[in-house]
């Protein structure tokens, strides 16, 4: 397989062998696959999260008769669990409006991270944004908090939903 991956790919791809006798959750103890379910998910994967990826990664491709392409899989993969994943088209800069709206509530910090929002508030409180920052999701949450400007960040956790 591995004389199979394009020239123009190749630092960009590798092959590893995993016995295919064993379960995602064991599988887990080999780097490369844990690094591969990683670069799928949001910051911050727990390994129930990158067993479930695993298992529907591994459903998505036995559906798709092992002939199929990356980009097929990964949409389907999309449609079936979406907020677990980083989104396929990521917002990556956030609108000047809602900016605004969450630099004026105080001790409020984010940043977008893996195609989610990444949140942090005063010293105690943080974590991400519970829906991955792809367009739609994303932009009913902006033009909420827009809309209605919180001042704190307990109003802004009500828009969080």
């Amino acid at each position: 397989m591995l004389a199979d991956i394009p020239s123009n790919l190749k630092k960009y791809a590798f092959v590893s062998f995993f016995p295919p006798d064993q379960s995602i959750s064991k599988l887990l103890k080999y780097k490369a696959m844990r690094d591969g379910l990683n670069a799928l998910l949001g910051p911050d994967p727990t390994d129930d999260r990158l067993v479930t990826v695993g298992m529907l990664l591994q459903s998505a491709w036995t559906e798709a008769g092992k002939v199929t392409t990356l980009k097929r899989m990964m949409e389907e993969l999309h449609k079936r669990e979406a907020p677990l994943l980083r989104p396929l088209n990521p917002v990556t800069v956030i609108d000047s409006r809602l900016r605004a709206a969450l630099d004026s509530i105080p001790h409020f910090h984010y940043s977008l991270e893996k195609g989610f929002m990444r949140l942090r508030y005063g010293t105690t409180d943080s974590g991400c944004f519970s829906e991955h920052c792809g367009p739609q999701k994303f932009a009913s949450f902006a033009q909420r908090v827009i809309r209605r400007r919180p001042s704190t960040f307990e109003a802004l956790e009500v828009e969080l939903g």
